[in-house]
């Protein structure tokens, strides 16, 4: 296990989106957490912990918006978030695969007072023999180099990829490191003929790769493709702005609807479906929205629920110290992948649970945030 005093943002996100397990501070105690839709690391978490798998895991998210791609929301749902979240409150309520937003609106005419055209996709037609013979004679020559590519993504890429790949985006098909002429450009939407290319600091001041691009983009541009270009900082930074950008680039042409993409694409930016084991064998979620500055920022950034259930063993107290944390898995067999280590935190009450079932509300445990039913 390795443990770190300081926090690198950027890497640990491509930690979690890689697989690994992470302790980390919360709003009560020291966490233990993952990629919520990744389910070896799930799996994993259960073997650390010890834990009995009939007793799933919580996850937080960073806003109420995203609580809702995941809930089946209702009145008393509404009522209990605008009154305790985000804060330590964490909601047992009927999962809601994120797919199922996707749905609404769509086979049975749109969603009630809802009148704007389904999102369309405009396919690309070749131009022919010659067509065909370039992007034949691209794909070998680069295919060596692309493999290198994507052996070798930049952290950027790789953050951006773990939201495109798996068709993860409103049910859109992407490629990465994709050959088109004798280029090779970071991701390709083939259905528009897309170009989304990323750039690092080089990109804007060497003069010699200014021109590059600049002829790159020319002839891609004069070939028929699109061409949207980001920073790597607003892939770090203002990763949700980059996704919807690239989603409103994909759907702007509305003249026609691929009926595979308008079933799994309308209705807004849909995410994987959550591992087994965060979902209960009941089909329910335990959900919290959280407050804290760091697993806010790391649940924006990866773009999916995290897994955050209290990092003792099970059925041990919740554990405030760092150093004793890490007494506790020294001769585990298995252990978290990295800690982060805060020392000792502010000892608080654990999150209070509440179920919001079949529009009923019930209070499991009352805990920091005290919630009054009356």
């Amino acid at each position: 296990m390795k443990i770190l005093t300081e926090c690198n943002l950027a890497e640990l996100v491509v930690d979690i989106l890689n697989g690994k397990i992470i302790v980390f501070p919360t709003e009560t105690s020291y966490g233990l957490g993952c990629d919520a839709t990744n389910q070896q690391a799930v799996d994993k978490i259960f073997k650390i912990k010890g834990r009995d798998f009939k007793k799933p895991l919580l996850v937080v998210v960073p806003s109420i918006a995203e609580a809702k791609k995941y809930l089946a929301w209702s009145k008393q749902l509404e009522e209990i978030s605008k009154k305790y979240w985000p804060g330590a409150l964490t909601v047992v309520g009927e999962y809601r695969h994120p797919s199922s937003i996707a749905m609404e609106g769509v086979g049975g005419g749109l969603a009630d007072g809802d009148t704007r055209p389904h999102p369309t996709l405009p396919f690309a037609k070749g131009r022919g023999r010659e067509f065909r013979f370039e992007r034949i004679a691209g794909y070998i020559s680069s295919l060596v180099r692309r493999r290198e590519l994507r052996k070798n993504q930049t952290k950027a890429e790789l953050i951006l990829w773990n939201h495109l790949r798996d068709k993860r985006l409103n049910g859109i098909r992407f490629r990465r490191q994709h050959g088109v002429g004798s280029y090779i450009v970071d991701f390709f939407q083939p259905d528009t003929k897309l170009v989304i290319e990323l750039d690092g600091d080089v990109h804007y001041v060497d003069k010699d790769q200014v021109e590059k691009d600049r002829l790159r983009t020319k002839w891609l541009v004069d070939s028929g493709y699109k061409v949207i270009r980001f920073d790597n900082l607003q892939v770090f930074n203002n990763l949700d702005a980059v996704l919807d950008s690239i989603i409103d680039e994909v759907f702007k042409n509305r003249d026609r609807v691929p009926p595979s993409i308008a079933m799994e694409g309308a209705g807004g930016r849909i995410g994987s479906g959550i591992a087994r084991g965060v979902i209960s064998q009941a089909g329910t979620i335990a959900l919290r929205v959280t407050t804290h500055p760091l697993l806010k920022s790391i649940t924006e950034k990866i773009g999916r629920p995290l897994v955050a259930t209290s990092a003792n063993l099970s059925d041990a107290g919740e554990i405030y110290d760092a150093k004793i944390l890490a007494e506790q898995f020294k001769n585990q067999e298995y252990q978290p992948d990295i800690m982060l280590d805060y020392g000792i935190l502010t000892k608080n009450k654990p999150s209070t649970l509440v179920s919001v079932l079949n529009s009923k509300i019930k209070i499991l445990r009352q805990g920091e945030v005290y919630v009054d039913l009356a």
